[in-house]
């Protein structure tokens, strides 16, 4: 018998919101499963489920830890299982749509908010391709005991469908992987190594010479460690090696590289699942691993045209119609992570990787026309939430490959179809500006504003397309630097990759008309960069450099226009922290988050042992985090007297029961001479208060008095605490950390010095002098 209630659910056009919790709380099948009928007409949807999960197992979401040198530590709130590749332990459903599998919806990391309210939350959105009748059915993937207190179905807030009709005249040959295909095109720059190219003959043998250990098998020695998602490391060959071998056989007359081509396409149409092979676990058939695969299979498919054969070429046609539209269907349903985020690499490389396969299979698969339609204005969503200031954001890791590499394929490729330059819709050319501020050339190193001292590498496409458009012949020089990075030891593959991968496409970019500058320009001393929220300080004299970032994640603009869990999220958990650098060694430091993130971690003030909003130990990152309004109040430069002020305010950060009735910190800098920080602070009662500053054990950290420490020993930075109205007790104590998978630090311990309060105290005054040799 038909529900009355439900039969008039089912006659609603569903153009606007409504609620349909009460209609689903009728529906449940033996199996738990649940059904949703609802008649609507083509397009995109979203469906939203709050659940009371008082009854819910929290303990299942966190795990003792004993993976990557950890000694079971306690971890956690997790969402996936760490220890059985990633499947979610968070409210998880399998999604069927007219009987359809969309693929597994797992409701979104929960906040420290819905923790304490006991509450879980999800977001999918799925697309209809034809009006009329349709059922949604949720199988769920493990038992849980939550109940959904609210079930919303709507058309689709965020995002939209915007078909085009675009001139596939000569697409296969104009696109830019189709030129590829092209062997005059191959012998004109192999004749240009000798002559304008000549500056790339060195680090494509570099390359060459990666991709001849990696045939040989000799890539495990000193591999850096890759997630099961992204295999991008010396382990293996991966489908983003194509481009690579191709290359070496035409410039090399290498023709054994065409059988392995071959045999890594053929490898990969045989694989069931792209990204994580785990069906249930997260980044199966989506997120970056599946994204890099798809497209370098695209582009696979136009520059091999020659060589593919007629059966290959249709069993690589069918896969990649398989796999675009497996991810086009994730992208909607894991709205609450990769497939939602615009500002996280997670979907910002991905989406662009997507993009740039989707539009260079225009005319071979009809699919393609959807995936663009989405992509299209998604991308320039995405674009929107940059940084307008030309801070590459933390959600790139301070990292030029990470921010700009998808990015400049998919500008490649869409600029070449449609003439849209995705350049002229966000403030890319600034990162030249924010390159040069943060570069140290002598050292091939970049200190960026959280984790200091990083290998310049990554970015060449980019920065040769800048380049070009401008005729900015600092964009030029800065690539060429890139080209003089040695080889070093990667913490990442993803680093390795961009590493050997840039030179490569930096000399298939490379506009030989634009000259590099001679010298790049002297950066101001003292800089605020507004939208961020991070200030640097370089004092050109000593060679010291102070970075420190305040506020919003990824900035203010980025807030404002992402709002997705896995896009407003906290990283640093220490208010007011910063990191000093003594020539390349960044000194002071950000130990490494790993996976128990704490303000513990942070060069910052501990209240009665506890730190910011939100210190609760939470792995990699704080979801769904609500700005709480610390800011750089000032930045302040006296050329004259060559001293700076910048000045934070920062009680906002801490919880209100503290009660903390305001709390600055101000760096005074004297050029030549030191910083100060200045640390002012007062509560409505008496707290303990501790300060804490971070270094590598091996690198040293000493006492030398009773409250003063050296970090370092050639260069080092002294610390010396200098209170106005409390007495301090001062000492070193091991920094706990919960490793990750990989270490910005390769895994180094690391110390930190502490100054506490002698007795509880309601205000306090201490100055932190920094001085260097």
């Amino acid at each position: 018998m038909t529900d009355p209630s439900l039969s008039t659910f089912t006659t609603f056009r569903c153009a606007a919101t409504f609620d349909c919790a009460s209609l689903l709380r009728g529906q449940a099948q033996a199996d738990g499963s649940l059904r949703l009928p609802f008649q609507a007409d083509p397009g995109l949807y979203q469906f939203s489920v709050v659940a009371d999960a008082s009854r819910f197992d929290w303990d299942s979401m966190y795990v003792n830890l004993n993976l990557f040198g950890n000694k079971g530590q306690r971890t956690g709130p997790w969402d996936f299982d760490i220890t059985r590749k990633n499947v979610p332990v968070v409210p998880s459903y399998w999604v069927e749509l007219d009987g359809h599998r969309l693929g597994l919806w797992f409701f979104q990391r929960v906040s420290v908010e819905d923790i304490k309210a006991k509450l879980l939350r999800g977001n999918m959105a799925f697309h209809l391709d034809r009006s009329g009748e349709h059922t949604l059915k949720f199988i769920p993937h493990h038992p849980v005991e939550v109940r959904w207190l609210s079930a919303t179905l709507e058309s689709d807030p965020d995002d939209v469908l915007e078909p085009r009709s675009f001139d596939l005249k000569d697409w296969e040959r104009r696109c830019p992987a189709g030129r590829l295909a092209d062997t005059s095109l191959w012998a004109d720059l192999r004749s240009r190594l000798a002559t304008t190219h000549a500056v790339y003959k060195e680090p494509l043998q570099k390359t060459f010479a990666w991709m001849e250990r990696k045939l040989c098998g000799d890539g495990d020695r000193g591999a850096p460690p890759s997630t099961w998602g992204f295999n991008l490391s010396c382990k293996k060959l991966h489908p983003s090696d194509i481009l690579p071998l191709l290359a070496a056989f035409h410039l090399e007359d290498r023709k054994e590289t065409l059988p392995v081509i071959l045999q890594i396409i053929d490898d990969a149409i045989q694989q069931p699942h792209w990204g994580n092979p785990q069906e249930d676990g997260y980044g199966c058939d989506g997120d970056m691993g599946a994204a890099t695969m798809f497209r370098a299979l695209a582009w696979a498919f136009r520059s091999l045209r020659n060589h593919l054969g007629a059966e290959r070429r249709a069993r690589l046609r069918e896969k990649l119609c398989l796999q675009g539209t497996r991810f086009f269907q994730l992208i909607l349903l894991h709205r609450d992570y990769w497939g939602g985020s615009v500002m996280q690499d997670h979907g910002k490389i991905s989406l662009a990787a997507f993009g740039t396969a989707a539009l260079h299979l225009l005319g071979v698969l009809p699919e393609a026309d959807l995936w663009t339609a989405y992509v299209i204005p998604r991308i320039r969503r995405n674009l929107r939430t940059l940084p307008r200031d030309g801070v590459i954001p933390p959600s790139s890791y301070g990292r030029l490959y990470l921010y700009l590499d998808e990015p400049a394929h998919y500008r490649d490729t869409l600029l070449a179809l449609a003439g849209e330059d995705i350049f002229d819709q966000a403030p890319f050319r600034k990162v030249i500006d924010f390159v040069i501020a943060a570069l140290r050339e002598r050292d091939h190193q970049m200190l960026t504003p959280i984790w200091g001292g990083t290998t310049f590498t990554g970015g060449n496409a980019a920065l040769n397309q800048l380049a070009t458009k401008y005729r900015d012949g600092r964009a030029a020089y800065l690539q060429q630097a890139l080209l003089r990075t040695p080889e070093t030891k990667f913490h990442h593959a993803t680093q390795e990759h961009a590493y050997y991968h840039g030179a490569l496409w930096g000399f298939l970019t490379h506009n030989p008309e634009v000259a590099p500058v001679e010298k790049l320009p002297e950066p101001p001393p003292l800089q605020l960069y507004e939208d961020s929220g991070v200030a640097q300080y370089r004092d050109t004299r000593d060679d010291v450099t102070l970075s420190l970032s305040c506020g919003p994640w990824c900035g203010y603009n980025a807030y404002r226009r992402s709002k997705g869990p896995c896009d407003r999220l906290e990283l640093l958990t220490g208010a007011g922290h910063f990191i000093i650098s003594v020539g390349p060694k960044t000194l002071l430091l950000t130990p490494d988050g790993g996976y128990r993130l704490q303000s513990a971690l942070r060069n910052c003030l501990l209240v009665d042992g506890a730190g910011r909003y939100g210190d609760i130990g939470y792995p990699m990152s704080i979801p769904s985090f609500h700005d709480r309004g610390e800011e750089i109040q000032f930045v302040r430069w006296d050329a004259a007297a060559r001293t700076g002020w910048i000045r934070l305010d920062l009680a906002p950060a801490y919880p209100s029961a503290m009660g903390m009735a305001f709390y600055t910190r101000d760096f005074l800098l004297r050029e030549g001479r030191e910083i100060v920080c200045r640390d002012r602070v007062a509560f409505d009662r008496q707290h303990r208060l501790a300060w804490l500053f971070h270094g590598l054990r091996d690198e040293g950290v000493a006492q030398e008095g009773s409250t003063t420490f050296r970090l370092g020993k050639s260069p080092w930075l002294r610390i010396e605490a200098k209170p106005a109205d409390i007495k301090l007790k001062a000492g070193i104590q091991a920094t706990e950390v919960v490793w990750a998978y990989a270490s910005f630090h390769d895994f180094r311990p690391f110390d930190h010095v502490q100054f506490d309060s002698t007795e509880p105290v309601e205000t306090a005054t201490v100055d932190f002098v920094f001085t260097w040799k």
